[in-house]
Parts: C-alpha cells; sequence; structure tokens
C-alpha cells in the first residue's frame, strides 16, 4: 500500500503535478460533498463552512501536522473553493459557481506561473 498520500507536497518546481493535486482537492474533497451535503438538505453556507473546516482540521491539520503553512491554506482553499461550487450547482446559485470558478482559476494560474518560471 502506498503511504506517500500522508506525505506533505507543495509540488514544488512542477506546475503539472500542482495542478492536477488541486483539481482533485477542489473535486474530491470539495465538489462532491458540498452537493452531496446540499442534496441532504444543509443550506449553501452551512455546507461551504463544514466541508472547508473539516478538511482542514480533519485532514491538514491531524493528518498532515508536518505540512508547510501555505500548501495547506492553498489545499483548504481549493477544497472550500470546490465546496462552493458543488453546493451552488445544486441549490442553483449562479453567482456563487461563477466566483468559485473564478477563484480557482485565479489561485491556479499564479500556482503554474510560480512553478513554472
Amino acid at each position: 500500500m502506498r503511504t506517500d498520500i500522508f506525505k506533505a507536497d507543495d509540488q514544488r518546481g512542477d506546475w503539472y503535478a500542482w495542478t492536477t493535486n488541486q483539481a482533485g482537492h477542489a473535486l474530491y474533497f470539495g465538489v462532491i460533498p458540498g452537493a452531496l451535503l446540499s442534496l441532504a438538505g444543509v443550506p449553501y453556507v452551512a455546507a461551504f463552512v463544514l466541508v472547508a473546516l473539516a478538511y482542514g482540521v480533519g485532514w491538514e491539520v491531524l493528518t498532515q501536522p508536518q505540512s508547510k503553512w501555505g500548501d495547506a491554506v492553498t489545499d483548504a482553499f481549493f477544497v472550500a473553493a470546490g465546496a462552493g461550487l458543488g453546493a451552488g450547482l445544486y441549490e442553483g446559485q449562479a453567482g456563487d459557481v461563477v466566483a468559485s470558478v473564478a477563484m480557482v482559476l485565479a489561485v491556479n494560474i499564479i500556482g503554474i506561473w510560480r512553478r513554472a518560471k
């Protein structure tokens, strides 16, 4: 069994790995749980906050305490944006969906630029 899933990594110098890693954070830990919570009747803002806090505390703090602060915040940001996207899509919050996508794109472009130079 692979154990490197528990090793923090900010993919310094590898823009492609970083991009796919953040896409995974947004989709698997953000969009899917956010949509499922909304489907279960949890209001949009509560779904967004619950997913962000559960990931931030449950994974970044408890499972990866050795993680760099910037990496932990970036990962949690992508999860939170994904949760906003998932909950917003389910509830028809078009403005929130556009804002979530815009934030993800902006931070992703900055991350790619920092790793590609």
